[in-house]
């Protein structure tokens, strides 16, 4: 089930703008809370961040220790991209192509040729193509092992899955990073957009609010309406026949989380006191 804040909410006639007009209180949260962590242990190379720091989508946060790995990529690199094993594979089965059809052609000729010559070449031939698939597959196999590589190193770092503000960091350079650490390495949250929870409305008064439906939004110490959207509506809590709801608000002032807000309810659900 959903957890809300446990702030009661209240609910006025407003004193600005229209009589009939509702206050509701709520408390901006953010849209995300991502605990990063890494998915093996090893040697913390490099922390990039620290709390409060804003990040880019694709930004480094943290750093294993990949030297040896990083080298072994390389190497696979190399080998995965040549195709001169291949190359040379084919070389080898044309030149045995030609002498298989040189000795083919001396048998219908009755020259010097043998069938047992013949035969030879034919097997040769029929090798040096095999030896071609097996090149390929090879390359094939080196191509994996590199793609394989190269996801073993994108586990050896933390990067930012969204933008964000780094909230807590509990990892430092030259520690052993423990993929079961509670609370993760790197805790990022979202505040653009954010969230706004509201609670404990009566269920007459929620049920004229609609998923989708835009609301007004205003911080206790501001004057400026913001339009937020209305995203969820919880289960109605039987004991007290009340039911939460939740509004999703732009924040492109990058405002904090955890500040109380005022909700300007329309009047239908003043009517539904």
């Amino acid at each position: 089930m959903m957890r809300f804040i446990s702030l009661l909410t209240v609910l006025c006639l407003a004193t600005a703008g229209r009589a009939e007009d509702l206050l509701a209180t709520g408390i901006t949260r953010p849209s995300e809370e991502l605990s990063l962590n890494f998915r093996q242990q090893g040697l913390i190379k490099d922390v990039k961040v620290k709390e409060g720091d804003h990040v880019k989508t694709g930004d480094l946060l943290v750093q294993q220790l990949n030297t040896i790995e990083a080298k072994r990529l390389e190497a696979l690199e190399v080998e995965a991209g040549s195709e001169l094993a291949i190359e040379a594979q084919i070389l080898d089965m044309e030149y045995k192509r030609i002498i298989m059809n040189r000795k083919k052609k001396m048998l219908d000729g009755g020259l010097t040729a043998s069938l047992g010559e013949y035969e030879q070449a034919v097997l040769e031939f029929e090798l040096a193509d095999k030896r071609v698939d097996i090149a390929r597959q090879e390359l094939a196999t080196k191509r994996i092992e590199r793609d394989q590589q190269t996801a073993l190193l994108d586990q050896m770092k933390i990067v930012a899955p969204r933008d964000g503000v780094i909230a807590r960091v509990n990892v430092g350079q030259g520690e052993m990073a423990d993929p079961q650490r509670e609370g993760g390495a790197v805790l990022l949250v979202v505040r653009n957009p954010l969230w706004v929870e509201i609670r404990d409305l009566s269920r007459s008064q929620t049920r004229q609010l609609k998923v989708g439906q835009t609301l007004e939004v205003r911080y206790d110490d501001q004057s400026t309406w913001k339009p937020a959207k209305l995203i969820f509506l919880s289960e109605v809590d039987p004991a007290s026949d009340t039911q939460a709801f939740r509004l999703e608000m732009a924040n492109d002032d990058d405002q904090v989380s955890g500040e109380r807000v005022q909700v300007k309810l329309p009047a239908t659900v003043a009517g539904g006191q």
